[in-house]
């Protein structure tokens, strides 16, 4: 056989069995408007018939961006144009535009950083922030915010990959993200978006479901906690950047995203009674549903659970939340887009129903509060600054303020309105809020209603009964430590009296120290547990672990008898009760954050503007201040711009990884990015190599 023909059969066997798949980087492609004569009606495309007509995009170059009814916007390479006749197809219009696009498939960790990145530099109403990190390894926890109108707005939550093998939760946040800065429906500026793709960052890379230590972070919340991972809830630094997060800015609503059931799932996961709030929870559940083809459910009707996201949330800051469930697609384009669609239903009828204060003290200082609403006992809180939002369940309501420092309040509060209300008088003597209450032996259903809310206010007879379990108070403020005893708890002894152990600390969270064990009502005394000051109580009960709703110690409140810490050692400006360490003048709340190991702010976070390096130190040249990186950072694979392969990719950074930081240098190699390497690609040019070496050479040719 001659070399030509040899190298004929070689390009015909290359083709045959390696046929060449190129696909073009997003940034070349042309974004088109189509649409196709066979489409008769606006939900044609969610057909059988449409949706395998739509295959021709999918299957080819993955690319399907948004469906509106019988028009499709797609992004194709320049030179396939001509084949869209061919498939039924005819362009509308040819777009430009200034945001990314997703790849048509799964985003790594990296690409996830990418894209929220791209975000904040195509629109200045996105920054980019990190809220928290990740159990073992430091990886950040990355927070998108998005304002179009720049004002204060009340706010809802998005969260993805609560659990790391669900990456579709991931691609319906970040499309979400896009689809909100890109859509101009005016709902859009009626709301500040918090936008959080990936909560489990760990779970993320190993596509695992638990973080790094095994831990379901979706049972670590403090909603009716019972689980056998750990001792106590908000063990995860991830589930406490959440806590943190409903703290400082508390949002209106919560959606986290799951697969891969079809579900809407609403109040609540671990108990068959219904919230108050339910009828509005239903109302906005089905908006979404409808919008996405899912089935609105109770939670513990199809899936029972202890200490999810959703039932903390609502249960320690009275936020309406919802898990939605959905399958888990090869390619996640469409899916992302249906839920994104439905993202906006629900947007529009939230804004409708909201209804927004701003609580101040006697001088006209914001100050926190407990907010009681005349339609439900389930309270409410503003954020650190005195604001909050609630999602009204009629056109007004009644209602009364009860600030811990600052004093009480009445008054109203309608929808589409922000009013604002001053409060007068001293401290508030009862517990403030329920951090977390749950059990710790296996879990039981409820025959009645039991609520953990009964212990806010003074002793009224309404209670909660531990029944084995346990409860976290916080009060607050701070409470110093002086002469007497600081809390007198009161149980509604009933039926006879319990014992409890009673443990303090300074942080929501722990760790707590054991002040004493009691029977009964009794009184506290921080000082027994060697503490100057505590702010948060937890109330552990000792008698009866059947979990009955009436067992065990009925706790009816904890009333303060003690005195708000003022004092401020350090001299920081910052009252010890407010100081995560009053002997060290760097550290306060509301201090600026420093890159120096330290917690700054005191918000249980240390250096979380400053990206992690690899081996888990800080960059402190690189911080993320509005989504805009600090110029000074130098690609030195070290930051966060520079090659996440950088422990087997030892070279210079040749190609600076200005705009793909998942790549090593000179190869497409990471997952979730398109490129245009192949390996039959590589194959062809060698047997055109061949072939052109077995040509003789043209004479009069030099």
């Amino acid at each position: 056989m001659s070399k030509l023909s040899s190298s004929i059969l070689l390009l015909i066997l290359i083709t045959v069995f390696c046929p060449l798949q190129v696909v073009a980087k997003s940034g070349k492609n042309l974004e088109l408007i189509v649409t196709t004569d066979r489409c008769v009606s606006p939900d044609w495309f969610r057909t059988w018939e449409g949706r395998s007509q739509l295959s021709f995009f999918r299957n080819r170059w993955r690319s399907v961006i948004e469906i509106n009814g019988c028009e499709v916007q797609v992004s194709i390479p320049p030179t396939d144009t001509s084949l869209l006749p061919k498939a039924g197809f005819r362009i509308v219009k040819q777009l430009s535009s200034s945001t990314p696009k997703l790849g048509g498939t799964y985003e790594s960790f990296s690409s996830v950083y990418t894209y929220l990145y791209s975000l904040t530099q195509a629109t200045k109403a996105a920054t980019l922030h990190i809220t928290g990190y990740s159990q073992t390894s430091n990886r950040p926890i990355y927070l998108l915010k998005i304002n179009k109108s720049g004002e204060k707005r009340p706010i809802i939550r998005v969260t993805g990959a609560h659990h790391g093998n669900e990456p579709i939760s991931t691609e319906i946040a970040l499309r979400t993200a896009r689809y909100i800065i890109e859509t101009s429906n005016p709902a859009f500026e009626d709301f500040e978006f918090h936008i959080v793709p990936v909560l489990n960052p760990e779970g993320f890379i190993a596509d695992q479901r638990y973080n790094s230590e095994g831990i379901d972070i979706n049972r670590d919340y403090g909603g009716q906690w019972d689980d056998n991972q750990t001792d106590f809830p908000f063990y995860t630094s991830e589930s406490q950047a959440m806590f943190s997060l409903n703290v400082s800015r508390t949002p209106v609503a919560v959606i986290d995203y799951h697969s891969t059931a079809e579900y809407v799932n609403m109040l609540f996961d671990y108990t068959p009674w219904l919230p108050q709030d339910d009828a509005l929870s239903i109302f906005l559940g089905q908006t979404i549903a409808d919008e996405a083809d899912l089935i609105p459910v109770h939670g513990y009707d199809w899936y029972q659970a202890n200490g999810t996201s959703q039932d903390s949330t609502y249960s320690s800051f009275g936020i309406l939340a919802w898990t939605i469930e959905t399958l888990y697609p090869s390619n996640p384009d469409n899916l992302a887009l249906i839920n994104a669609q439905a993202f906006e239903g629900f947007v529009v009828e939230a804004a409708t129903l909201v209804g927004c204060g701003q609580i101040n003290d006697s001088e006209g200082n914001p100050t926190s509060a407990m907010i009681r609403f005349s339609s439900s006992q389930r309270v409410s809180y503003t954020d650190e600054n005195g604001f909050f939002c609630r999602l009204l369940p009629s056109e007004n309501q009644s209602v009364t303020v009860v600030s811990p420092l600052g004093g009480t309040a009445t008054g109203s509060i309608s929808r589409n309105e922000t009013v604002t209300i001053s409060v007068s008088g001293g401290p508030s003597g009862t517990a403030f809020r329920v951090v977390d209450f749950g059990y710790t032996n296996p879990f039981n259903e409820f025959g009645t209603e039991k609520w953990e809310y009964n212990v806010l206010g003074n002793a009224d007879g309404s209670t909660f009964s531990l029944a084995g379990g346990f409860i976290t108070l916080d009060f607050g403020y701070g409470i110093a430590d002086d002469s007497g005893t600081e809390f007198d708890i009161v149980e509604n002894g009933a039926d006879g009296n319990e014992s409890i152990s009673v443990y303090l600390s300074p942080y929501p969270h722990g760790p707590f120290t054991h002040a004493m064990d009691c029977n009964g009502s009794c009184s506290i005394d921080i000082g027994s547990s060697g503490l100057s000051g505590a702010r948060y109580m937890r109330i552990v009960d000792n008698t009866n672990p059947s979990h009955q709703v009436t067992t065990g110690y009925d706790l009816d409140a904890v009333i303060v008898t003690g005195i708000a810490d003022t004092s401020d050692a350090d001299n920081d400006g910052v009252p010890a009760w407010l100081d995560c360490d009053d002997n060290d003048p760097k550290r306060g709340f509301g201090l600026p954050e420093l890159c120096d190991g330290i917690d700054n702010d005191c918000d249980a976070l240390t250096d979380e503007p400053f990206f992690v390096q690899a081996g888990g130190s800080f960059d402190c040249d690189f911080l993320i201040d509005g989504g805009i990186p600090d110029a000074s950072d130098a690609d030195s694979d070290t930051g966060p711009d520079s090659d996440v392969d950088s422990s087997t990719d030892a070279s210079s950074d040749a190609d600076a990884d200005a705009t793909n930081p998942g790549e090593k240098d000179g190869c497409k190699c990471s997952a979730g990015q398109t490129g245009t390497s192949n390996p039959s690609l590589i194959f062809l040019f060698l047997g055109l190599a061949i072939f052109l070496r077995s040509r003789p050479a043209s004479k009069g040719r030099k």
